[in-house]
């Protein structure tokens, strides 16, 4: 469903699609929106000023927003999405020690990414996020302890 939304972007679907599903999901888990702490997140790369990024946080358990943002210039045309990975190679996220979580699952594509370290840090590239949809919810995932 995805792949089909970003394809036919122009008639607005994408939205909808978007929104109910963030919606839903604030509905399924209100107690994290409610209570949860709000974490700014930390961007890195030469993209990092192109990314708005937060996390709601509650005992451990998190939930990601990733949306690019001053977009204009980053594609080479109208041809090419400004969504493709390479235009986001080399830039990252940060995880604060708050978020236990190791991998996550996209709200809005069912992908799974796990984090990586670097240079000492938990961190999530941006390449791997936006590989087949414009904006990111991502859900941790606890591991089996």
């Amino acid at each position: 469903l995805a792949s089909e939304l970003v394809r036919e972007w122009k008639d607005g679907k994408i939205k909808l699609y978007t929104t109910f599903q963030a919606l839903n999901y604030r509905r399924a888990k209100p107690r994290i929106f409610q209570q949860g702490a709000y974490l700014p997140l930390e961007c890195r790369g030469p993209r990092s000023g192109q990314l708005c990024a937060f996390a709601r946080n509650e005992e451990r358990q998190g939930v990601l927003t990733l949306v690019p943002r001053f977009l204009a210039g980053l594609s080479s045309g109208p041809e090419e999405p400004w969504f493709v990975p390479h235009l986001w190679n080399e830039s990252w996220v940060i995880l604060p020690g708050e978020i236990a979580a190791e991998s996550f699952v996209n709200l809005f594509t069912g992908e799974s990414m796990k984090a990586e370290n670097r240079e000492g840090e938990k961190i999530l590239p941006l390449s791997g996020l936006f590989t087949n949809f414009p904006v990111a919810l991502l859900e941790g995932k606890q591991p089996l302890v």
